[in-house]
């Protein structure tokens, strides 16, 4: 549980009423920063901050998301800062795997590794590399799918095709 942070976020001014109070804003009157609430099997937390508030990484941020909503399902490794962007066509899952650390000069084909959990985003047939249709060199074990494959300089293209 996050007890109290300080202010430092465009925040409103918010009162819990059937929530409980996760976290305060430190000098701010002890005024509620987030509260969770239960919805039948569903729940719900609230910042009064806005999105913006929180810069990019903020361990606040990804405390919140993973209590929302878990782990995230696909996972990336490499030697420079990635992005994942993911868009379903059809029955295939296309992932956009974004360098951005391209500051300095970014080398051509750096190898990368993605991690699929296959529980969440089911079972997998096969991948390729968009648009040269290549396949992807990948490995399967309980629960996930990892693949290894040479990242482009700026954005790659993965078409996850799924059973």
């Amino acid at each position: 549980m996050i007890s109290e942070f300080r202010l430092n976020a465009p925040a409103v001014e918010v009162k819990a009423t059937t929530g409980r109070v996760s976290a305060t804003w430190r000098g701010a009157a002890n005024a509620p920063a987030i509260v969770e609430n239960q919805y039948g099997k569903g729940r719900s937390l609230y910042s009064s901050a806005l999105e913006s508030g929180f810069p990019e990484n903020d361990p606040v941020a990804g405390e919140l998301a993973g209590r929302l909503i878990g782990a995230p399902p696909v996972r990336i490794e490499g030697r420079r800062e990635y992005r994942l962007l993911m868009n379903r066509k059809g029955d295939s899952l296309l992932l956009y795997v974004v360098n951005r650390s391209t500051a300095g000069g970014a080398a051509s084909g750096e190898p990368v590794r993605v991690t699929i959990d296959t529980a969440v985003m089911g079972p997998v047939a096969r991948v390729e590399l968009v648009p040269r249709g290549a396949e992807v060199g990948l490995s399967r074990r309980e629960g996930a799918v990892e693949l290894r494959f040479e990242a482009a300089p700026s954005v790659t293209t993965l078409r996850v095709v799924r059973q």
